[in-house]
């Protein structure tokens, strides 16, 4: 079994309260963070997993107490990391310093809107921290800003195209709401269904493009965008699908070193470490158990007959699956060859 991705949970905790994140059951406590030692001791599984690059995620993880040791560990493993952030803390002059001496190898940037948003969210600070922090990003780094569409983007879609422009980035990626989780409560309160949110990204899609390059992380089915739409932004290689989950080569470790499917499903490892798995060897065996490939399979099934015969199945994959927990495939899958 070849892995193709590895992710590290770094924390709970975060700057901000944005309604829809995934991470929004944990209720964001400081304590809970993954330990330098544990750190460590998963990165040795991922490099043995022969991956050299692995994704840090929280919470928020430029709040992780290791962060500058962890990345000096890497260094000297010989791997590198992808740190996805809201990037507030880059308008702290000393963090800011203290990362251009210890830096990850790259950022993924998360943008929550246009600056006044961000009070919202629970930033109690002035907003332009948020100017600062991202134009200082921008002026040092050749990154992407990242946005995740939900229903609060509604009508502001430009405004805030316009925003990551004046901050300095130059590209756009735009990935879409799902489902969040805690225990058994699933919510999709901040999901705009996939057909409005079709039409919305389409209709704003040309005024957007006055600003910057916009990109597409494609996780609804590409059947329901507008034929001439979805055309286009293949043709520009505009788009990019995929699931680690449906390709099935992910290995993501949550704050306690447990193995699960999706950090969106941080309330139901599959592996526990120390116990199913402790080292590469170990955690491959488990993956490659028939009760966890039956497990795999049930959740990357056809979510829909209609997508047994669909010429754009094989790049998309029926959409996140995730979003099958909230919607019904066949409310949303539309009969396209």
């Amino acid at each position: 079994m070849k892995m193709d991705g590895a992710w590290l949970t770094t924390n709970r905790e975060c700057n901000l309260r944005c309604p829809w994140c995934y991470a929004k059951g944990t209720r964001y406590p400081a304590k809970q963070e993954m330990s330098f030692g544990l750190a460590k001791l998963l990165s040795g599984i991922i490099k043995g997993l022969e991956l050299k690059h692995l994704i840090l995620i929280g919470g928020e993880p430029t709040l992780w107490k290791p962060l500058f040791e962890y990345n000096d560990f890497c260094r000297q493993e010989g791997m590198s990391s992808t740190i996805v952030t809201n990037g507030l803390k880059f308008a702290e002059d000393e963090f800011f310093a203290q990362y251009q001496k210890n830096p990850c190898k790259f950022l993924s940037i998360s943008v929550k809107g246009v600056p006044e948003q961000y009070q919202k969210f629970g930033l109690r600070t002035d907003v332009s921290r948020v100017k600062k922090a991202l134009s200082r990003i921008a002026e040092n780094y050749n990154e992407v800003v990242c946005l995740t569409f939900n229903s609060l983007y509604r009508e502001n879609l430009p405004k805030i195209a316009k925003f990551v422009a004046e901050c300095g980035f130059k590209t756009l990626a735009i990935s879409f709401c799902t489902p969040s989780f805690k225990g058994l409560v699933i919510s999709g309160k901040f999901i705009t269904h996939p057909h409005e949110t079709a039409k919305i990204i389409a209709n704003s899609y040309q005024e957007m493009r006055k600003y910057l390059e916009i990109h597409f992380n494609m996780n609804f089915p590409l059947c329901v965008w507008p034929e001439d739409f979805l055309k286009r932004i293949r043709e520009e290689q505009l788009i990019n699908t995929g699931c680690h989950v449906k390709g099935g080569g992910g290995a993501i470790f949550d704050i306690n070193g447990d193995s699960v499917m999706c950090n969106g499903l941080f309330d139901y490892p599959i592996a526990v470490y120390g116990k199913d798995f402790w080292d590469a060897d170990s955690y491959l065996k488990f993956r490659q158990k028939e009760e966890v490939k039956a497990l795999y399979d049930r959740i990357i099934n056809f979510p829909s007959e209609k997508c047994r015969d669909c010429d754009m199945y094989i790049d998309c994959g029926g959409g996140c699956p995730l979003l099958w927990f909230f919607y019904k495939p066949n409310d949303i899958i539309e009969n396209r060859r």
